[in-house]
């Protein structure tokens, strides 16, 4: 359960601001992969998930941007959230992330830095369907959402 004023600062991701201290150490850049529970990270193929997680986490990312309105996906999944998370977002998360790290680039980081922007503002912005063509296939389970 979420009140008002978290659920404010999730929608408009003023949550994720605390991280900037995370930028500023070095910790984290401002692109990359999303930091993430073990839990969750053990949801991603063995193969995947070595390669990704030689990458430096990040505030934004490929799948922070493809994923912006994940709770409606999960909200209207059949399967409900916990199976539709592990079953269907999490594993395409690692695959966007495996090619986040395949096709790193400063030309990227500028792109994502923007449709991170465009997604903030508009939460239902398809922008990056139109600027990254080559990003993975989703699941049939999530066609339509991402």
């Amino acid at each position: 359960r979420v009140l008002p004023m978290g659920k404010f600062l999730r929608k408009t991701k003023l949550n994720e601001l605390p991280q900037l201290i995370n930028i500023f150490l070095g910790d984290m850049s401002v692109i990359g992969r999303r930091p993430q529970t073990q839990s969750h990270v053990d949801m991603i193929d063995a193969a995947v998930r070595s390669r990704i997680l030689k990458a430096a986490p990040g505030l934004s990312g490929v799948g922070s941007i493809v994923f912006r309105d994940e709770e409606t996906i999960l909200t209207h999944s059949p399967k409900g959230h916990e199976r539709c998370f592990a079953e269907d977002i999490q594993p395409y998360k690692g695959q966007l992330e495996l090619w986040y790290c395949e096709h790193q680039s400063l030309w990227l980081d500028i792109q994502l830095i923007v449709l991170t922007l465009a997604a903030i503002f508009s939460s239902d912005s398809k922008l990056h369907l139109k600027w990254l063509h080559d990003l993975p296939e989703p699941p049939a389970a999530l066609q339509g959402f991402v």
